[in-house]
């Protein structure tokens, strides 16, 4: 299902003209920093590179995966020297890892999300954004063993 789905945003995207729309259905997000998550987030952007090939329109630069991770560290239950070193070969790769970063919520279009790292009460508007695309992954749990509520599923979101 998630192959296919991500064969149906290249071909789909290798005929858009519209650079915006091309952008969003070139991105795949990934809700979870977890085993699951990394594992899908690597996976995708393999098989988006390996297909690449067969599309002449798209290039490297336009695909993007983003793994959004409510914790200051992806692969919770590893040592932190490991997640580190996971997290830098991943960004090696052109993943991009948004650590303490939650989703409230997705229409089809676009993910909102807010960063956890900063002060509740504060009035900045850098702590809410978005990010355009028309394909969420979510792979996060309830991480309930560390006392936390890490990843919540939005209401909103299907």
């Amino acid at each position: 299902m998630v192959r296919n789905r991500m064969i149906d945003m290249l071909e789909q995207a290798e005929n858009e003209t519209n650079p915006i729309l091309k952008h969003s259905l070139l991105t795949f997000v990934v809700v979870g920093g977890g085993f699951a998550g990394i594992e899908t987030a690597g996976e995708i952007m393999d098989l988006l590179l390996d297909v690449r090939k067969y599309y002449p329109n798209i290039k490297k630069e336009d695909i993007r995966v983003v793994v959004l991770e409510a914790l200051p560290n992806i692969l919770p239950g590893f040592s932190e020297s490991l997640a580190k070193f996971a997290q830098e070969k991943l960004t090696e790769h052109g993943i991009e890892i948004k650590l303490q970063t939650a989703v409230t919520s997705f229409d089809g279009d676009e993910v909102m999300i807010k960063r956890l790292d900063v002060d509740k009460d504060a009035i900045d508007e850098s702590i809410v954004s978005s990010i355009q695309t028309k394909t969420v992954i979510w792979t996060c749990t309830n991480c309930r063993s560390s006392g936390k509520n890490c990843c919540k599923k939005p209401s909103r979101l299907d």
